[in-house]
């Protein structure tokens, strides 16, 4: 019986990174969005972080 723990762990890891940097980027286009006085930025900025 072999079990590829490290392997299926590391892959694990790195989608947890990636989705924690992604929240990240998510939320600081929201809060320029919320900033921006141009609507066309706000909006702009408001689908960046939908993306």
């Amino acid at each position: 019986m072999k079990i590829d723990l490290p392997g299926d762990f590391s892959h694990y890891t790195q989608m947890t990174s990636s989705a924690q940097q992604f929240y990240k980027e998510a939320a600081a286009c929201r809060e320029e969005a919320s900033r921006s006085l141009n609507a066309v930025d706000r909006e702009g900025w408001a689908k960046l972080a939908r993306e």
